[in-house]
């Protein structure tokens, strides 16, 4: 029987399948991509300018992305990546069950990625989800750094403080 234009062969569908889960493996090396349902699976965007992956995700929508939101945090260290702004729009409205995520973000080294999460994400939240910031953000406005992380975060505390 002789194939189509497009049309793949078990082997060859097997193949494309094993290459496609090694390239996440490399771009996601946490995230355990085989327990994934195979849908989310296929909506993780693959690379930089991924819009038509990210469109997948925003229409799984929260609670089905939640498995990967700490991957998807990652998206948003370099807000020059064409999906970066769109992946900050998808996880606003997700709110509270960021938290740990912007947390291990607020209190790790990077102070450029501290800044962006600050700036592209947290500054868009609810006022009672930010609050529950107030530690990191204090934490963070008393250092300063090369990336003035620490002045958003005295912005963000200050308009905290305002709204209360």
């Amino acid at each position: 029987m002789e194939k189509t234009e497009g049309e793949e062969t078990g082997e060859e569908g097997e193949m494309k399948e094993k290459a496609d889960l090694e390239g996440l493996h490399f771009i996601y090396p946490a995230l355990p991509i085989e327990d994934l349902a195979p849908e989310l699976r296929a909506a993780l965007p693959r690379y930089k300018g991924d819009e038509a992956r990210l469109e997948r995700l925003r229409a799984l929508g929260y609670p089905a992305i939640d498995p990967i939101l700490p991957h998807l945090m990652t998206w948003l260290q370099d807000m020059n990546w064409p999906i970066a702004g769109r992946v900050a729009t998808l996880l606003i409205p997700i709110g509270r069950p960021l938290l740990p995520h912007i947390h291990r973000v607020l209190q790790g080294d990077d102070d450029l990625w501290k800044y962006r999460v600050l700036g592209y994400l947290v500054k868009h939240l609810e006022s009672d989800v930010i609050a529950e910031l107030r530690d990191d953000l204090v934490e963070i406005s008393r250092h300063e750094d090369p990336e003035e992380a620490y002045a958003l975060a005295g912005e963000i505390l200050e308009h905290l403080r305002e709204s209360s």
